[in-house]
């Protein structure tokens, strides 16, 4: 064995030894959460109150709402808008089934969804393309009854979304994200909104210019996009595990 393979094994050994003397959470079974008949998971995630906040939609609403694009050389791409809008239903479990709230056209595809202040949803598409006259609008806000309440940019690359009480949402972005695809940042192009790896949004119209970090394309479109706290951070490098829910709720944000 080499020096260099015997120096790895013992950083090895001391690395397993130092986290097998870390503190054990012992795990509890909170419950099941199921659809109904038919219905297949989207999605689900934590919310600031330790409640789990589902999507639900048909097989076929599935397909559409997970659509990909394959390029000749074989390579899968997400595409930013789904195949078709699908029926779809949010559950919220405490951990038994607490509201549902009925969407009829989910415009949306491969997102997540965080609850809001005042029983309304944020659902979020991982993928933003964007275009000369404008970017997708991959965040949708709804109330409890389905409705759209407004629809904002987060921008591309999306790997996390998480809301806090207060309904302040922090979105950590991947690599393409962070660098730019989908349009975003190339020359003749906008910097991605991804660029500080997590951004703090505030799902509020503020008039051009009274934030200093307003992304270049919301700026002076209203309800059109999420305006980012002044507050935003660059994480080192991609933030694609930047973020928990324990950090979320343990703050006060």
């Amino acid at each position: 064995m080499s020096d260099w393979q015997e120096e790895r094994g013992r950083r090895d050994r001391a690395r397993r030894d130092e986290v097998m003397r870390l503190p054990v959470l012992q795990v509890r079974r909170h419950g099941v959460i199921d659809g109904q008949v038919g219905e297949v998971l989207v999605c689900a995630s934590v919310g600031p109150a330790g409640e789990v906040v589902a999507v639900w939609t048909t097989p076929e609403g599935m397909e559409a709402a997970s659509s990909t694009t394959v390029s000749a050389a074989g390579a899968s791409f997400p595409d930013a808008a789904p195949a078709r809008p699908v029926a779809a239903r949010i559950t919220v479990h405490m951990p038994e089934l607490a509201a549902v709230t009925r969407i009829a056209d989910l415009a949306l595809a491969h997102f997540t969804v965080q609850p809001m202040p005042g029983g309304r949803f944020l659902v979020a598409g991982t993928r933003c393309q964007w275009r000369p006259d404008g970017p997708d609008r991959n965040a949708v806000l709804y109330d409890a009854g389905g409705h759209v309440v407004s629809e904002h940019v987060l921008g591309d690359g999306i790997a996390h979304v998480l809301a806090t009480s207060t309904g302040q949402v922090w979105v950590g972005y991947f690599d393409e994200g962070i660098y730019g695809n989908y349009g975003w940042g190339r020359a003749d192009s906008q910097e991605p909104v991804g660029a500080y790896g997590i951004v703090r949004f505030s799902l509020t119209w503020s008039p051009p210019g009274t934030t200093r970090n307003t992304p270049r394309s919301a700026r002076g479109t209203r309800s059109a996009t999420a305006t980012p706290s002044t507050s935003m951070t660059r994480a080192p490098g991609p933030a694609t595990t930047a973020i928990s829910r324990s950090c979320a709720s343990a703050t006060a944000l």
